[in-house]
């Protein structure tokens, strides 16, 4: 889960959680006066003398309008015509009989609470999410590169007679990339343009690149000798790009462009397997753009 979605799903779980909860707490209100209600006509049946309390109480729940109720307390408490109009009467000056039903207000406020029940129990699980560590996601918050492609923005050096790390051990020396976007024009998107022409092939040559909103590597697969042009869409601007050498075994010259721009163009040349970063395998480019908009940045 990317921090952005985790973000949205965290704010709205607890907006929605809250709310329901704020439901629960009108309805118990609600259900209150319900219970005052019942306690009213009560006392006034309780002064009659002449009926079931419980009794009236579900005549009034049950029948809507004024009518069948007077017919109701009749037909029910065996009473006459002017002595039901009279108790009815009493009932409706001193209570709401709309609001005697009390089983819809509880239903209701059982609903609420379950809601933000769940909608809590799901700002907690993202919540808990966001605190643990977890693969894919370095301390900055942004997606990383999947173990297969270990470039970070802190390359760490290889000397020439060291063995190749493994990927998962050690992180890869990596060129980062850092498009800032220009108030005019303003790009919507970055477009990372690469040419290679390779001229030398030992074992593999193969490039790749990642940016932090692609989600996902994007390469050239295993090159031969010959001319070669990509254009990949990596994303909007003002994020980080990485690109890199998988495998450079052989020799090549390569030009990389963003948004039209050439940032890097050199020979390159290499005689091992493993990543390694282009600036590593050119030891005089002649483009090798650091300032300005877009720039390299050489982690470190």
């Amino acid at each position: 889960m990317t921090p952005d979605i985790l973000t949205v799903v965290t704010a709205t779980s607890s907006v929605i959680g809250l709310l329901a909860l704020l439901a629960y707490f009108y309805f118990a209100q609600r259900l209150a006066e319900v219970r005052r209600s019942e306690r009213s006509v009560r006392k006034v049946i309780a002064g009659e003398g002449l009926f079931n309390p419980e009794q009236v109480l579900n005549i009034l729940r049950e029948f809507e309008d004024d009518t069948a109720r007077l017919e109701a307390l009749k037909t029910f408490a065996n009473i006459n015509n002017q002595t039901a109009k009279r108790v009815y009467s009493k009932i409706k000056d001193n209570v709401d009989i709309g609001q005697l039903d009390a089983r819809n207000v509880k239903s209701q406020q059982q609903q609420a609470l379950w809601t933000a029940a769940f909608f809590l129990a799901i700002t907690l699980v993202a919540l808990v999410y966001a605190i643990l560590p977890h693969s894919g996601t370095p301390s900055d918050g942004h997606p990383s590169p999947p173990p297969s492609a270990t470039v970070v923005a802190t390359p760490s050096p290889i000397s020439s007679t060291s063995p190749v790390p493994s990927p998962k051990a050690t992180s890869m020396p990596a060129q980062v990339l850092t498009p800032i976007p220009t108030p005019i024009p303003i790009p919507t998107e970055v477009v990372l343009q690469v040419v290679i022409h390779v001229t030398k092939v030992n074992d593999i040559v193969e490039f790749k690149a990642e940016s932090d909103t692609l989600g996902h590597e994007v390469a050239t697969g295993h090159l031969g000798v010959g001319d070669y042009q990509w254009t990949w869409h990596m994303g909007p601007p003002g994020r980080n790009i990485w690109f890199w050498w998988d495998t450079m075994n052989g020799a090549a010259n390569i030009t990389i462009k963003v948004n039209g721009e050439v940032l890097f163009d050199g020979s390159c040349v290499g005689g091992r397997n493993g990543e390694v970063s282009v600036i590593r395998t050119c030891s005089q480019p002649d483009v090798y753009r650091t300032s300005g908009s877009p720039r390299l940045v050489e982690g470190g």
